[in-house]
């Protein structure tokens, strides 16, 4: 019985661990350009950039994710990271 249970286990381990690895977003840059260009130009951003701190852009990223934005929840933390660490004028968002 204890063998099963282990065995179950470290199935569901396995199959559940690529689930996680997919949601934390490996190119937060690109997924900004996928989902905030859906609603909204990139001068938004830009104006923003270099100015709001990394807890106004983790509430900016929350509520546009509460709003419909196409992105993963797991993800808000890695985008606003992103996004904090972007300067002023950066060509990455504002070309």
């Amino acid at each position: 019985m204890f063998r099963n249970s282990v065995a179950v286990f470290v199935v569901v381990v396995v199959l559940c661990a690529p689930v996680k690895a997919l949601a934390q977003d490996a190119d937060p840059g690109g997924t900004l350009r996928r989902a905030c260009v859906e609603c909204h130009d990139f001068r938004r951003i830009c104006r923003n950039l270099g100015e709001k701190s990394l807890a106004g852009w983790e509430k900016t990223v929350t509520r546009m994710y509460s709003k419909g934005a196409k992105i993963d929840a797991a993800d808000i933390p890695a985008l606003a990271r992103h996004l904090h660490g972007l300067e002023s004028g950066s060509g990455e968002i504002c070309k």
